[in-house]
């Protein structure tokens, strides 16, 4: 199993780096940024599942395995173990925007230093913000693994509410003043820089220019909501995770 792992995050690593360079090459000329930002929505979405998945298997493959029983008697507490796993998929998620970041500024480097400034920011941003949104992801999908011993049902239940649910809640919250408050509308922080581009993981089908749910809303307040969501998963990870039977 871990070995099939190995395998799927090879391929994940090689898919990643040829979305990045086949869009880079073809957006050679300053008007083609777009296609810069839709392949990033693709990346994003790429990576976000793959995210979704790490953090639904990272603490349940341990007991899948028996190897929790290993790691339970050594000194270390349950929650240093618990957040060591959890870095570990940080990490790794940041890593894969790490490469296609890399890949894109070696692109950038060789079309000339005009086109590049007038490129990188948005890039960088549209980065930034996609990191962001997946760790939120993949945190959910931690937070479930810590209540499951059976990583099939963490991540099928992970998939479907971040998926299915997210869609199913922005529909019924439209022009509700509480929406606001709702983790899904605020994880987009590109939407306060107008960045545009597709991103299936958001449900949009054609590239399309993302604003604010509300015109409340602000990029500090987005912030705090996304703090709050985090640390109330966190909480609700490390009470299970403490409490849980390894029999």
């Amino acid at each position: 199993m871990k070995l099939a792992y190995q395998k799927m995050n090879i391929v994940l690593l090689i898919v990643l780096f040829l979305v990045s360079l086949i869009s880079g090459l073809s957006s050679y000329d300053v008007n083609n940024i777009q296609v810069y930002l839709i392949a990033i929505g693709i990346i994003q979405s790429i990576i976000s599942l793959w995210t979704i998945i790490i953090g639904s298997v990272i603490v349940t493959s341990e007991f899948g395995w028996g190897t929790i029983r290993l790691l339970l008697i050594r000194p270390q507490g349950r929650l240093k173990i618990l957040y060591s796993k959890y870095l570990t998929m940080v990490i790794y998620t940041f890593l894969m925007y790490l490469l296609c970041l890399f890949v894109y500024k070696i692109i950038l480097m060789i079309a000339g230093e005009g086109y590049a400034k007038q490129v990188w920011d948005k890039l960088y941003l549209a980065f930034l913000f996609g990191f962001i949104e997946s760790i939120i992801y993949g945190t959910i999908a931690f937070m479930i693994s810590s209540l499951f011993k059976t990583s099939v049902m963490s991540i099928g239940i992970s998939i479907f509410l971040l998926f299915p649910v997210k869609w199913v809640l922005n529909i019924l919250s439209i022009k509700k003043w509480w929406a606001k408050y709702l983790l899904f509308t605020n994880t987009d922080l590109s939407m306060y820089y107008n960045l545009t581009f597709m991103s299936s993981i958001r449900g949009d089908i054609v590239p399309a220019e993302v604003v604010p749910f509300s015109k409340d809303m602000s990029m500090p307040f987005s912030i705090v909501v996304i703090l709050v969501y985090f640390i109330v998963f966190h909480i609700i990870s490390s009470l299970f995770f403490q409490r849980r039977d390894i029999t």
